[in-house]
């Protein structure tokens, strides 16, 4: 929808780690020059992050996860669409 952008960009300022994540992987989709600027205050982030592949449970700090994000390691559902 035509406000994705936006509440994603608020997601980052009002999510919790998982939620965050989930908007930095949107923003990258959507508007990479955005993901770009928005994605470096949390390069260096150390908070953790859970991560659930099939049925494992595995905890990753932020920077960690963004690196996955920045590299295209994400749902690979996600990149059909």
């Amino acid at each position: 929808r035509p406000s994705a952008e936006r509440e994603f960009v608020e997601l980052l300022a009002t999510g919790n780690a998982q939620a965050r994540c989930y908007a930095l992987v949107a923003l990258h989709r959507l508007n990479p020059n955005a993901y770009t600027t928005r994605v470096r205050q949390f390069e260096h982030d150390q908070t953790d992050v859970s991560l659930i592949g099939g049925c494992i449970v595995t905890h990753e700090p932020m920077s960690s996860v963004v690196v996955n994000i920045s590299s295209g390691r994400y749902d690979s559902y996600l990149k059909r669409k």
